[in-house]
């Protein structure tokens, strides 16, 4: 159905991630799987030297986070796995000083690319200020039932050199493995730690570079840019504009599920209270940031601050007049107070009540008892005996545990339902949307899913192509599963953007709308492709020949995507000023494929011939997508006759020099490695957040520091062969190295 308006709507625009995967309605909640299986209790192994144990628990090394090499084996009952070569630390921060230690597992410290089911690190925590160890527990899955995209968690027996150390939490780790699990998009995520109130400190990213917001994996030209951006919106956008600003930056309606969890377990100890323990994930295919909760065991009845949480109203939660502008802004909007009030009469109509909890908490209690009564470092920090185990489920009060977790559902479920607003109709709640571009079939796929106390009965996508004044829309249609719909829409040939909205109606015809004004824009465009240049041999003189037999350098790249996709045009260079430099064409491209591009300068010679060669003393290669988006990108030193540089594992962040190179072929598994024996100037730490030192540096007097639009940024003298560059913002740096002999030596580097 077309419609026609006078003024086409003002678009925000979100950039997306483009792929040809089937879309199911849970992407953005996998399954358990075997490691967060919640109905068996699996046990964990793990072994190390003894002298490294020693070292891991001596209290002066408590706040270390060296990563002691281990053996881990994982034994659910239906699978039992080894992995060598781990690394096992603590973990935690006031929980370092508790006898009963937490710990984190990391499968990829010593072997890049190594991983468990899909998991870079594993997360094994000892709750020892739960008498119940459970809390952290029950929350996730609460979590899970509202639909919030929140770490998977169980319980498991630990071992450490064959001794039992007790029963802990297993809860996900949140990092860029989490956020593709989730989201489908690896972008920029900040833990928040105490501190973290989202108060504005100024337009410059530079301010928000703050103990307590670190940055994991910076990405590039938005690490803090885009914080600072969401940060001067939540604070100083103009009333009459805040909602349609908010819902450009920020995913409001997952973050109000969160607040719904938190006002219901009493979680004191996340940003509405206490300003900590959250993340804030900027999501490249949207354009939102998404609020992600962590840490979780300040909740049901635990209180360390003095106050009765079972009663605090639901409404003014946050700290009073300290300043928290994410839930004071966000709750004073009436239309944000009527679903959050909806939220919470849905949540304790469904799930958070004695009548359904109670059975789950008996169930959860048999299958956890006996590895917790066998548990004596459960026993040590305040003096839990098994008495005290069996009662935090129901009624219990000691030291800083002011309820049973029973008692204080059945309390706090009351108080809630006496302080909600009455619940007026204004609408369907959506609690979540997808949305996922096939360039195969040229089509774009819509599910969107909506809960509540008036649930959708139906639902359109009002949308437009290329910001044109005609504005069309289509129904969508019931899936399978309750309250979702579907859509999918061709996209015709010529166009690149898509502006669209959501429009729902209840059973009494009563409307709402998602976003609530102006309108969500896609791009026909990549933003996290997962292309890599995966090997590259920059001397070939007895190696592959291309098509006329002559041994040429050559490029590899690398698709890791999961299916078939259409990678239409991109662009090789080796000179980042000239992004454009060679456009490459590859079409439609498998699953975890391999493709050679011939560096020879000589493009008559065939499509997969660049127009530029390989520097054999050291050059740049970067790959870009059609908007000039810097995809990937290896910049290398000197090369050896007839020796490739590659990554260890394909994909992988790690590189070295192939005695037998791989063209066409995966580079995870070759361990003939070539090392060159040559003085070459190194530096470390790189990525490095200050000080960098450099190695077989003798006679280098003067470094020339450039950034990535090639302008010099500074020339500093190198003192003790060390170069200061803590003052600097993050990103990415060239740095020219002068000698006595002039020589040149580009080396990059990422501060963060």
């Amino acid at each position: 159905m077309k419609l026609q308006m006078n003024q086409p709507r003002k678009i925000c625009f979100l950039a997306v991630l483009l792929s040809s995967l089937s879309l199911t309605a849970q992407q953005s909640f996998p399954a358990k799987g075997e490691v967060f299986r919640d109905d068996v209790l699996p046990s964990v192994f793990i072994t190390l030297n003894a002298d490294s144990l020693d070292a891991l628990l001596d209290p002066s090394n408590i706040y270390s986070d060296y990563h002691y090499q281990a053996t881990f084996v994982f034994d659910n009952g239906t699978v039992r796995d080894t992995l060598t070569h781990v690394g096992f630390r603590l973990r935690g921060n006031t929980s370092r000083k508790a006898s009963k230690k937490s710990f984190k597992v990391s499968f990829n410290e010593y072997m890049d690319g190594q991983d468990y089911y899909g998991l870079e690190k594993m997360n094994l925590n000892g709750e020892h200020n739960d008498p119940s160890i459970s809390r952290s527990k029950l929350c996730f899955d609460l979590l899970r039932y509202m639909e919030v995209p929140a770490s998977r968690a169980n319980h498991v027996r630990l071992y450490i050199n064959g001794n039992y150390f007790g029963l802990y939490a297993n809860v996900e780790h949140i990092d860029e493995e989490f956020t593709q699990s989730r989201f489908g998009s690896k972008g920029n995520l900040y833990k928040c730690f105490y501190g973290a109130n989202l108060a504005y400190r100024g337009a410059a990213a530079g301010n928000y570079k703050l103990s307590y917001y670190e940055l994991k994996k910076p990405l590039g030209s938005t690490d803090y840019q885009d914080l600072a951006t969401f940060i001067d919106v939540l604070n100083n956008t103009a009333d009459n504009k805040f909602e349609c600003a908010l819902e450009n930056v920020f995913n409001v309606n997952s973050y109000l599920k969160c607040v719904a969890m938190d006002v219901l377990t009493g979680n004191w100890d996340g940003p509405n209270y206490n300003m900590n323990n959250f993340y804030l994930y900027h999501n490249p295919r949207t354009n939102l940031f998404e609020y992600i909760p962590y840490d979780l065991d300040n909740t049901l009845g635990i209180d360390f601050v003095g106050r009765d949480w079972s009663d605090r109203d639901v409404y003014t939660w946050s700290k009073g007049n300290t300043g928290r502008p994410l839930f004071d802004k966000i709750i004073a909007r009436p239309r944000y107070r009527a679903k959050f009030t909806a939220i919470l009469r849905n949540t304790m109509d469904e799930y958070f009540n004695p009548a359904t909890m109670n059975p789950k908490i008996d169930s959860f209690r048999g299958l956890i008892k006996d590895a917790a009564l066998e548990d004596e470092y459960r026993t040590y920090d305040y003096g839990y005996t098994d008495l005290d185990f069996n009662n935090a489920f129901s009624f219990f009060s000691r030291d800083h545990v002011d309820y049973g977790i029973k008692d204080y559902i059945a309390k706090r479920v009351t108080a809630c339902y006496n302080q909600l607003d009455v619940v007026t109709n204004t609408g369907p709640i959506p609690y979540w949307y997808t949305h996922e571009i096939d360039y195969v079939n040229d089509s774009v796929t819509f599910l969107l899913n909506s809960k509540g106390d008036f649930p959708m009965r139906a639902a359109e996508v009002m949308y437009n192509w290329d910001a044109q004044s005609a504005i069309w829309a289509d129904t969508l249609r019931p899936t399978a599963e309750d309250n979702t719909y579907s859509l999918t829409l061709h996209w015709p040939s010529g166009f690149n953007t898509l502006a669209f909205l959501f429009r729902m109606t209840d059973s009494a015809g009563v409307t709402s709308q998602l976003p609530s004004c102006d309108m969500y824009t896609i791009q026909k465009r990549r933003y996290d492709l997962p292309f890599y240049i995966n090997e590259l041999k920059a001397d070939n003189e007895e190696g592959i020949t291309d098509e006329e037999g002559k041994a040429e350098d050559w490029i590899e790249l690398y698709y890791d995507g999961d299916g078939f996709v259409n990678s239409g045009l991109l662009f090789l260079t080796d000179d980042l000023q000239k992004p454009r430099k060679y456009p490459l064409s590859l079409g439609t491209v498998a699953a975890k494929s391999f493709h050679l591009i011939w560096a020879d300068d000589d493009e008559d010679d065939g499509p997969l011939h660049a127009n530029f060669k390989l520097g054999k003393a050291g050059d740049e290669v970067a790959l870009f997508d059609a908007q000039g988006e810097l995809i990937d990108w290896v910049q290398y030193d000197e090369q050896t006759t007839d020796i490739s540089w590659g990554r260890s594992t394909d994909g992988g962040e790690a590189w070295q020099f192939f005695q037998e190179p791989t063209p066409r072929a995966s580079n995870t598994g070759i361990t003939r490695v070539f090392m060159p024996s040559t003085n070459e100037i190194g530096l470390y730490p790189n990525p490095t957040s200050g000080t960098v030192s450099l190695q077989n540096a003798i006679g280098i007097t003067e470094v020339h520091v450039y950034n990535l639009a090639g302008m010099l940024v500074a020339k500093k003298k190198v003192q003790d062969y060390k170069i200061d560059l803590s003052s600097y913002p993050t990103g990415v740096y060239i740095l020219k190295l002068v000698g006595v002999q002039q020589s040149h030596i580009k080396r990059v580097l990422r501060i963060y």
